[in-house]
């Protein structure tokens, strides 16, 4: 299991790598800066509700934050059959999509089984599951970009 201070130290690479001061970056997230600090120190954990905006400002995916193995490519492997067995008989049910359709629904799959692992580890309030659940179904509520 990664700990709080490897993703603080992914988020102070990444903070590095755009020339951010940690001032630049809390600014940029509407936080106090010792809230940036105490995250790349590992003294305080990213929350779930936190995780998304901080990526995005860094210009990175969640799961290059919190991975515990490399990183995986985003679009969907080109073999059905190497689709996630569970993704596969979910998708059963919605018959011929487009390719651009499949690649947005293997990435939404993808986020919210990183936001499901990263509730369970933190075990967090029932207030902040909720907001999670809440952002992903308007994610899903949203159509693809193109």
């Amino acid at each position: 299991m990664i700990t709080n201070k490897e993703i603080g130290q992914r988020i102070a690479k990444a903070r590095q790598a755009l020339n951010l001061t940690q001032a630049e970056l809390a600014e940029r997230l509407s936080v106090q800066a010792p809230a940036v600090s105490r995250w790349e120190s590992g003294i305080n954990g990213l929350s779930a509700a936190d995780l998304p905006e901080v990526a995005a400002a860094l210009g990175v995916s969640i799961r290059s934050l919190v991975a515990t193995s490399p990183e995986i490519s985003p679009e969907p492997p080109e073999n059905w059959e190497d689709w996630p067995e569970e993704l596969q008989q979910a998708m059963a049910y919605t018959g011929e999509l487009s390719a651009e359709s499949r690649r947005y629904v293997y990435k939404l799959w993808r986020e919210q089984a990183l936001a499901h692992a990263l509730i369970r580890r933190q075990e967090l309030t029932l207030e902040a599951k909720v907001a999670e659940l809440k952002r992903l179904a308007e994610k899903l509520s949203q159509p693809p970009d193109n």
